[in-house]
């Protein structure tokens, strides 16, 4: 006899809650792609521009690129269960 995936209506619950945490982590690296994109279209001048203007570890583009690998390093399947365990 197979033993159901799920044993309780909280197991339910929190597999419902990680899989909205994956889809939405998938929208913000999606959103950030886009960014990324829009960002890499505007001349090459005024984004060092945008650079100087503001604080290396603050710019525009620190922003975009760490926010584009944090985003895909939450994906993964280690980080995904670490940052979910406590639901």
């Amino acid at each position: 006899m197979r033993t159901p995936k799920y044993k309780s209506k909280h197991d339910i619950e929190v597999a419902e809650q990680k899989k909205l945490v994956r889809k939405n982590l998938k929208q913000i690296k999606t959103l950030m792609d886009k960014v990324e994109k829009l960002f890499n279209e505007l001349p090459t001048s005024v984004q060092d521009n945008i650079l100087e203007v503001h604080n290396l570890d603050g710019s525009l583009n620190y922003c975009i690129r760490w926010g584009q690998q944090a985003a895909t390093e939450l994906l993964e399947k280690k980080t995904l269960k670490k940052i979910t365990e406590n639901l």
